[in-house]
């Protein structure tokens, strides 16, 4: 599955089953895999983003999520 420690062969094994009209957002524990799985993506065409490591998603989600001050 797309659970594997090496992103580019998953990923690359993959593309086919990945959506063209949407925004993938990548991310990882620390972001390294994640900004490589990003450059992969955008090399075969995709719209992607980075979004780091856990904490800087957990941050962006909770933040979001958050009723206004």
């Amino acid at each position: 599955g797309m659970h594997e420690r090496e992103p580019a062969k998953a990923i690359e094994r993959h593309l086919s089953e990945l959506p063209r009209d949407r925004t993938i957002v990548t991310y990882c524990i620390t972001g390294g895999r994640a900004g490589k799985s990003r450059d992969i993506l955008e090399r075969n065409g995709f719209k992607v983003v980075n979004g780091g490591g856990y904490e800087t998603v957990r941050k962006i989600v909770v933040n979001n999520s958050s009723p206004a001050a």
